[in-house]
């Protein structure tokens, strides 16, 4: 079973509804919310976590607001199509937001250099300095907001040609052009702790910039999925998904979720983004699709994985020159991804499907072996 090399025929399989169940349904009527059959929690003992929230769409919420450090973006209601909105920033100019603190740069904390100062924030840079210009310390997403932030910094040292960010442990590779770099991070938890690390001098531990705070007051059961291989100019990318309430059943699908788009810019890597929010539980299936001219796409998952910031590695996603493809799987209201194996304590097989289980919680997630090519 290969991860992230699945066809298009497994994106048309995880979209088609043997209820009929649509979008509409899903609004207004009620629908079973759990993760699992009942038959899969008798066994086990224990029943899947519910979730409150029960009237809205899987991946609804708010429109974005204006005048935030992130980009704006569209609702998730069911439509044609995610529409996209510029970036409400320009490429050399920090982010603003209401929530924002005032300050000043926050630069390097490593070993002083000769003719350096380390005074505070209006000290020289110095050779070897760098530091993380946009977001300020402190700057809060409200619950409206995009769950991503562009984190702007320079290196003062012409052979850094490549730096680290470092996310709550996580470190993501970011290149830097003419000293300067710009590079979206997902902000999944209630509290992020950012500083940018570059090589330093054998024997010397690693340059570090200052640590600075980003706030997400609304974390919540959140994937973002972003698009790694750059797009050429006018090319179409869409993003939707599909959905099962419950994990070990294929019935009660919703097909055509869209997810809200993040546009960061051509000179910000990643430049675009897709994100939902999920109140619901089930299998959400995270389907690409693209103009005739793509027939292949690089994603990264980032998610929360029982409330913990987890990021997967970078898959290539084949849709078929215009077709379709599934980028990720995953079961919420863990937030386990289907290949995450080492979450479940068991694995089972049978001719045409296979269940990964999880005790004592007693969760079964179940999925047809063509679908998994």
């Amino acid at each position: 079973m290969t991860g992230g090399d699945v066809s298009g025929e497994a994106a048309n399989r995880a979209e088609r509804s043997s209820s009929g169940t649509d979008v509409t349904t899903l609004q207004g009527g009620t629908v079973a919310l759990r993760g699992t059959s009942e038959s899969t929690r008798a066994a086990a003992g224990a029943r899947t976590p519910q979730p409150s929230d029960s009237g809205r769409t899987p991946g609804g919420g708010a429109a974005e607001r204006p005048g935030t450090q992130a980009p704006a973006a569209v609702a998730a209601a069911p439509s044609p199509g995610p529409g996209i909105v510029d970036p409400q920033q320009n490429a050399g100019a920090p982010p603003v937001s209401a929530t924002q603190p005032q300050g000043g740069v926050v630069v390097s904390q490593g070993p002083a250099r000769p003719g350096t100062g380390f005074a505070g924030p209006e000290r020289s840079r110095g050779p070897g300095a760098l530091g993380v210009v946009a977001p300020r310390d402190g700057f809060t997403l409200g619950s409206e907001d995009a769950p991503i932030v562009i984190v702007e910094g320079y290196v003062e040292d012409a052979e850094d040609t490549t730096v680290w960010l470092v996310a709550n442990g996580y470190r993501a590779p970011v290149r830097v052009r003419d000293g300067r770099f710009r590079h979206a991070m997902p902000v999944l938890e209630r509290t992020t702790r950012l500083w940018i690390e570059a090589k330093a001098a054998a024997g010397e531990p690693p340059r570090k910039s200052g640590e600075i705070t980003v706030v997400n007051t609304a974390p919540g059961p959140v994937s973002v999925l972003a698009i790694e291989s750059p797009l050429n100019s006018g090319a179409q990318l869409r993003v939707t998904a599909s959905w099962r309430p419950i994990a070990d059943r294929f019935d009660g699908v919703v097909n055509g979720i869209p997810l809200r788009r993040f546009d960061a810019g051509r000179d910000v890597e990643p430049s675009t983004l897709f994100y939902m929010r999920h109140v619901q539980s089930g299998v959400f299936s995270l389907i690409v699709r693209g103009d005739p001219s793509i027939s292949t796409v690089s994603t990264r998952l980032y998610h929360l994985l029982n409330g913990q910031f987890s990021v997967r590695d970078v898959r290539s996603v084949p849709i078929g020159l215009g077709g379709s493809g599934i980028a990720a799987r995953i079961l919420f209201p863990f937030g386990v991804e289907w290949n995450q194996s080492e979450w479940f304590t068991g694995r089972a097989e049978g001719s045409d499907t296979i269940t990964q289980f999880r005790f004592p919680e007693g969760v079964g997630w179940t999925e047809r072996r063509i679908d998994l090519r």
